[in-house]
């Protein structure tokens, strides 16, 4: 992670602990045991920060989990509470409703500007949430391996992270908008002797409310070198000239659509397979359902509610049909 801010004293790390689906929630309805679990075995590697993310709003699940995750807090086995992909609305109704919020982890670079096109950097500003900005170097694209190259056109030739953030790609403008800020921060990093990487983690790190950028890493023999052109981005100041030239760049940019993490939650999905389908599990039960359903046909299906059971044996009433 790279900070913009001086972390040369009380560094935190942190474990993102992330739960998706009314069944695979920890708390459902309301009730936490499920949920500590996991988090408590995440937390006898390593305690700091915990993280809930949210791509179902309709499924207030994620309440239930804030609220425990609030008493761990309150007991100091979490210091701090962050949240991942959350758009602007449902993270200031979360701080509004008293939750201490400490971060938004969100997709944040030079063309998905999102988080300052939208509320997201005002409410955060507002409130003191720092924002952990990820896929600022769109997996990879945004170095020189791929400046003035045309675009990939076998997808299986490419990685799981280089096929997500093409569509990040095409949905900010395609390609060609893609190369012209590209070209513009070839530009700038020749200017002041740092690699493209570099600049695009600085254009980040100078966005408002900007805490840190999560930089993707892997352990091979040339780690010292990403490391190296990483730390390049605190070598350097954008100058007022290079910010107009990138604001130029981006005239031919579109807006990303939606808020922020709104990729995971309605189309269209800027994920590696273009859906939700490697991201989000469906249960035995789901597929019947979703069967039942196609076919007309009716099948039994509990909620999961603890008063189910009560109202069956104490009204006779059926079990509830699809």
């Amino acid at each position: 992670m790279v900070s913009s801010r001086n972390w040369s004293h009380n560094i935190s790390a942190s474990r993102s602990c992330c739960r998706f689906g009314a069944v695979k929630n920890g708390a459902v309805n309301g009730r936490p045991h499920a949920v500590s679990v996991p988090i408590h075995s995440e937390l006898s590697k390593l305690t700091s920060q915990e993280k809930d993310h949210a791509w179902d709003y309709s499924d207030d699940t994620y309440i239930h989990n804030l609220d425990y995750l609030r008493t761990l807090q309150e007991k100091r086995k979490v210091t701090h509470i962050g949240l991942t992909n959350f758009d602007a609305d449902h993270l200031e109704l979360l701080i509004n409703s008293g939750f201490q919020i400490a971060t938004n982890q969100i997709s944040c670079s030079v063309i998905d500007r999102r988080h300052i096109r939208g509320r997201m950097a005002s409410v955060c500003t507002q409130h003191g949430v720092s924002i952990l900005a990820y896929g600022t170097l769109l997996g990879g694209y945004l170095s020189e391996k791929w400046l003035g190259q045309p675009a990939p056109q076998d997808l299986e030739a490419l990685n799981w992270s280089l096929r997500k953030y093409l569509r990040f790609i095409q949905a900010a403008g395609g390609w060609a908008a893609f190369q012209t800020v590209l070209q513009a921060l070839s530009t700038i990093a020749r200017k002041h002797g740092v690699p493209i990487a570099a600049v695009a983690t600085r254009y980040v790190l100078d966005l408002p409310a900007v805490g840190a950028v999560i930089v993707g890493s892997r352990l091979s023999e040339e780690s010292d070198k990403y490391t190296t052109s990483n730390l390049a981005a605190f070598s350097f100041q954008l100058l007022e000239e290079d910010k107009a030239l990138i604001a130029q760049a981006q005239e031919g940019l579109s807006d990303i659509p939606g808020d922020c993490g709104d990729e995971y939650r309605r189309a269209p999905y800027l994920t590696a397979t273009g859906d939700l389908s490697h991201h989000l599990q469906e249960s035995e039960q789901d597929v019947k359902i979703a069967k039942a359903v196609a076919e007309g046909s009716r099948i039994e299906y509990s909620s999961g509610s603890k008063w189910e059971p009560i109202a069956v044996s104490t009204k006779s009433y059926p079990a509830r049909t699809i």
